[in-house]
């Protein structure tokens, strides 16, 4: 049995001997059952891609790393509301994709909860969510949250108990409606009547049907009404005395079918009030309706290089926490493969992370000396993208390069793309049929940048920017 999957003991940077804020770092190898060892193209055994440590999907807060401006300011903002008794506020975090604004928002979420106990955190993601399903998933979310928080008798659990009814069914039955009531008895008090009295004038009970036991009435949950009935939770719990932290996480991701429709349902959800919402877009998708909504703007800059393997060295010590190590291995320069990807990533995260999987699945580790020539290149694609067709994605990765809108930010409009090189280029290459274009597209090996562009604009997929000219000059200069 050999060792084949890696893992690094700790990142610190400065004074320990180390130049230009270099990263020191210990390999760590464990060994892995006989079972999860497979065959790579060319015989060679060698570890399964399944690092999931290093797999870029991650928002555990604990692997935050070098976000101490950004953390410091959004929880600052968060906790200054709430210390003066702000109960609605919006707070918009953008940046790059993959720069990494979900886990930062996940942490200082969960900082804000520690910190403030009468803060309750929820959080929603938007990705593939129409407007009525991120509606259903809000409503949920805060049911599920502060079920355990909210006593029985507590005038704030009837307000729950009916939202979880209404959004968990497009039509709700007279009889579950007075089956809560009866289950609540006769509250006095304005702030105990619930959802189907203080609503009242948006229920519309009809008959529906006739059964054995009678004629059923019913009445159907609008996306009105299902809206209006958020709203008033969200102020009963306020009446509490509590401050709702909702985190609405790729706000813009949603299916609808044209930018004015996203632009309508991330207004519509910006509009459930009161609460301290921690809003998170990609700049790509920005709306100027939107942008009046908003209390604060943080942009998430990308992390400087010796960041991005430390990241990657804090993914390994929780594997190894979770997992346990059989033997540790000192390399002096064993990250130096890991710092030449960093320096080519542009301090994405997600770029970053990508190639390492890529290179942690194509190679025994440390990889040969040549693994930044063309060959070795398109194995590591190859790890990560198996059906990739290297006749066909290498001439759009040299295109790619030369369409770039900007260093760095490999986006480019499918006009240059189809001619060859921007319009100043003295010099296009050949242009690639559109067709391959196209294909390339609906493989998703080209990425649009926003789908509602036009014209449009895209990137190649991470993976496959290993093949791109400037990223190979880069690797190997480092």
């Amino acid at each position: 049995m050999k060792a084949s999957s890696t893992g690094h003991s700790s990142a610190q940077a400065g004074s320990d001997g180390q130049a230009d804020g270099a990263v020191v770092i210990a390999l760590e190898i464990w060994v892995r059952p006989r079972d999860e060892l497979v065959s790579h193209p060319g015989g060679r055994v060698a570890a399964q891609l399944s690092a999931i440590w290093v797999k870029p999907v991650s928002v555990d807060a604990d692997l935050l790393v070098d976000r101490d401006v950004e953390r410091d300011r959004l929880v600052r903002w968060v906790t200054e509301a709430i210390e003066l008794g702000e109960h609605d506020a919006r707070f918009l975090i953008t940046g790059d994709r993959g720069v990494g604004k979900s886990i930062l928002c996940r942490w200082c979420l969960s900082e804000v909860e520690k910190r403030e106990s009468e803060a309750v955190g929820v959080v929603v993601d938007g990705r593939g969510r129409s407007y009525r399903d991120f509606l259903t998933a809000i409503a949920l979310a805060v049911v599920e949250r502060l079920s355990d928080d909210v006593g029985e008798t507590a005038p704030l659990r009837r307000y729950l108990d009916e939202l979880a009814l209404l959004a968990s069914h497009r039509q709700v039955k007279k009889s579950q409606a007075d089956a809560l009531a009866t289950k609540f008895g006769a509250q006095g008090g304005a702030e105990t009547k619930g959802l189907f009295i203080t609503l009242r004038a948006l229920f519309s009970w009809e008959q529906t049907r006739t059964t054995s036991h009678g004629a059923e009435i019913s009445t159907t949950v609008t996306d009105e009404l299902l809206h209006r009935a958020i709203s008033e939770v969200f102020i009963q719990i306020k009446a509490a005395g509590r401050f709702l932290v909702l985190l609405l996480d790729d706000l813009d991701q949603g299916t609808a079918s044209s930018a004015d429709g996203v632009n309508r349902m991330v207004g519509e959800i910006l509009r459930l009030r009161p609460c301290l919402a921690l809003v998170h877009l990609r700049n790509e998708a920005m709306f100027q309706d939107v942008r009046r909504e908003i209390t604060q703007t943080l942009e998430v800059p990308p992390l400087p290089d010796a960041v991005l393997v430390e990241l990657l060295a804090r993914r390994a010590t929780q594997a190894m926490q979770r997992t346990g190590t059989l033997g540790r291995l000192d390399v002096k320069n064993a990250y130096d493969p890991f710092r030449a990807l960093a320096r080519a990533a542009g301090g994405n995260p997600y770029v970053f992370l990508r190639w390492a999987e890529q290179l942690l699945s194509a190679f025994d580790f440390p990889p040969p000396p040549d693994w930044v020539n063309d060959a070795s290149l398109w194995t590591l694609v190859r790890a990560s993208a198996p059906g990739a067709d290297e006749d066909l994605v290498r001439p759009v990765a040299r295109l790619v390069d030369r369409c770039a809108l900007a260093p760095n930010r490999p986006w480019c409009r499918r006009e240059d793309l189809d001619r060859g090189g921007l319009a100043t280029d003295t010099a296009p290459l050949t242009p690639v049929p559109k067709t391959t274009l196209d294909q390339l597209v609906v493989l998703e090996y080209l990425i649009r940048r926003n789908r509602f562009d036009d014209p449009p604009v895209y990137r190649l997929d991470p993976v496959l920017d290993l093949l791109r000219p400037s990223v190979a000059r880069l690797l190997r200069s480092s």
